[in-house]
C-alpha cells in the first residue's frame, strides 16, 4: 500500500536501553500524525491516528488505481481556478472566445464557493437563478462551460469528479424553446421601414438575403456583381474592437439579390454614399506572432454612421438605440419605466427603456427570409446554401415548421405512380 503514517510526536526507533521511543521537539505541538509517501499527494496532518489511518487507506487506494487526487487541491474557489488556470490557457480564438467569455459571467454566481464545495445543492440553486434571467439554450451553453471547467479541475487532480456529470438530472433543458418566428410581409416592410433611412438597407438585406446581422453590416461595394451578392466578410466586435472576418464557419456564399432589393440597394448608395472602412482581419489559423499583429483590410461599406466619422455601426449601440426604437415605431414593443432612475450628465436626457425584445432581433429578418423561401416551395438544400449553413439539416431543425405541405408533392406523386397505367409483368 502507498503512503504511510509518521508520529511527529515520537522517534522513530525506540532507545536500545529502555526500549520506548523517546519524545521529539515536537511533543505536544500541532497535529501529531502525518501521512506521507503517496504518489501526487502532499502530505496530510491529524490529531487522531484513526483519522491518519482512515484518510491513509482511502487515498493509497486511490493512488493504486492511477486515480489519485489531493482534496485539498479543490480548496480553490471557482472563480480563482477560472481565472488563474482554465480561462488564460483555453486555447478558444476569436468569436468562440468571445462567446465563452459571455458565458463565464453566468459561472460567477458560483465563483465564491470552493471547487470541492460545489455539488447537488449549490448546483440546484444556481440553476434556478439562471433560470430567473435566460433562455432554456443560453442556460444549457452556461452547464456546458461550467462542466467544461469541473473536467479540466479533475484533470488537474483537484476533484476527483465531475459534479455537473453526477447530477445530470439538472441539467438545463433546451425543450419548450420556441421556434423560429418569421413576421408576415406587411410586418416586416413596417419594421423596415420605421428605422432612420440610413440604416434601412441593414433589413432589407435581411429580408431579401437571409444575411446575419453582421453580415449585413459588412456588405461593401465589392460584394455585388450584377444580381449576385458575395457574403464574403461580417464585422465582429471582441473586447470592444471591430474586426473583419469570414462569415460564420468560415464559409462565404453567393446568393441571388431579388430584383426589387437590386433597386433598394442602387437607391440607398445614391443617398448615402459608401465609405471606404479599414478595419484589422481576424484570422483564427494565423501563428500567435501575426495574431497579435493581424493585417488591414479595407473595404468600401455601404452602411455606415452619418459624416463626419462614418464608421461601422457598433451591433450593440445599434441594437440597443436604433433597433430596439424602430421595433417601437413599428408597434410591435412598448417603452417600460425603470424601476431607478439613471444617471445622466445634467445636459443629457436618459435614452428611453423598452420592453424585452429577443425574440424580435435582426435576425427575424433572416427567420422571414428562410420562410418565405421554404413556404414557396423552394429546395430545402438551396435555401440551406444560401443561408450559409453546414448542412441542410441545420436549416431544416429550425425552418421544417415553414413548410406546411411538405409531403403533399411527394404523396401526390405516389398517387399517380399506382394510378398511371402498368406494364405487364414478365
Amino acid at each position: 500500500m502507498a503512503g504511510y503514517i509518521e508520529d511527529k510526536w515520537l522517534n522513530k526507533k525506540p532507545d536500545p536501553k529502555t526500549g520506548k521511543r523517546k519524545r521529539t521537539a515536537l511533543w505536544g505541538k500541532g497535529k501529531r500524525y502525518r501521512v506521507k509517501g503517496i504518489p501526487g499527494m502532499a502530505d496530510a496532518s491529524f490529531h487522531r491516528s484513526d483519522d491518519a489511518k482512515a484518510w491513509l487507506n482511502k487515498h493509497s487506494d486511490g493512488a493504486r488505481k492511477g486515480e489519485t487526487f489531493d482534496p485539498r487541491a479543490g480548496d480553490m474557489t471557482l472563480a480563482d481556478y477560472v481565472n488563474e488556470h482554465w480561462w488564460p490557457h483555453h486555447p478558444a480564438r476569436g468569436t468562440y472566445r468571445a462567446s465563452l467569455e459571455e458565458r463565464i459571467v453566468h459561472l460567477l454566481l458560483l465563483g465564491k464557493y470552493p471547487l470541492n464545495s460545489i455539488g447537488h445543492e449549490r448546483l440546484k440553486e444556481w440553476v434556478a437563478k439562471l433560470r430567473k434571467n435566460l433562455s432554456a439554450s443560453t442556460q444549457e451553453q452556461a452547464w456546458g462551460v461550467l462542466s467544461m471547467v469541473f473536467a479540466s479541475a479533475v484533470k488537474a487532480g483537484r476533484l476527483a469528479k465531475n459534479p455537473c456529470r453526477d447530477n445530470l438530472e439538472l441539467r438545463p433543458s433546451p425543450k419548450g424553446e420556441r421556434l423560429a418566428r418569421a413576421w408576415p410581409r406587411d410586418v416586416a416592410f413596417s419594421v423596415r421601414d420605421s428605422a432612420p433611412p440610413r440604416y434601412q438597407l441593414l433589413p432589407d438585406l435581411g429580408l431579401g438575403c437571409g444575411l446575419r446581422q453582421g453580415e449585413a453590416l459588412g456588405v461593401a461595394v465589392e460584394d455585388i456583381t450584377g444580381s449576385e451578392l458575395h457574403v464574403q466578410r461580417q464585422i465582429i466586435i471582441i473586447k470592444g474592437k471591430m474586426y473583419f472576418k469570414l462569415p460564420k464557419g468560415d464559409k462565404t456564399r453567393k446568393i441571388p439579390i431579388p430584383a426589387a432589393l437590386k433597386k433598394r440597394i442602387d437607391a440607398h448608395v445614391k443617398a448615402f454614399p459608401p465609405v471606404k472602412v479599414t478595419l484589422p482581419w481576424l484570422d483564427l489559423d494565423a501563428p500567435d506572432e501575426q495574431a497579435d499583429e493581424p493585417r488591414l483590410v479595407t473595404a468600401e461599406l455601404l452602411t455606415t454612421t452619418q459624416p463626419p466619422h462614418s464608421n461601422p455601426p457598433n451591433r450593440h449601440y445599434f441594437n440597443a438605440h436604433i433597433w430596439k426604437p424602430t421595433l417601437g415605431r413599428a408597434g410591435l414593443i412598448s417603452q417600460v419605466e425603470r424601476k431607478k432612475p439613471r444617471k445622466t450628465p445634467p445636459n443629457r436626457k436618459a435614452p428611453p427603456l423598452w420592453e424585452p425584445s429577443r425574440e424580435l432581433g435582426f435576425h427575424t429578418c433572416r427567420h422571414t427570409y428562410a420562410s418565405t423561401l421554404l413556404e414557396a416551395g423552394e429546395n430545402p438544400v438551396t435555401v440551406s446554401k444560401w443561408l450559409g449553413h453546414a448542412n441542410t439539416a441545420i436549416t431544416l431543425k429550425y425552418y421544417a415548421h415553414f413548410m406546411p405541405g411538405a409531403g403533399t408533392r411527394g404523396i401526390a406523386a405516389l398517387d399517380a405512380w399506382y394510378d398511371g397505367p402498368q406494364e405487364n409483368c414478365p
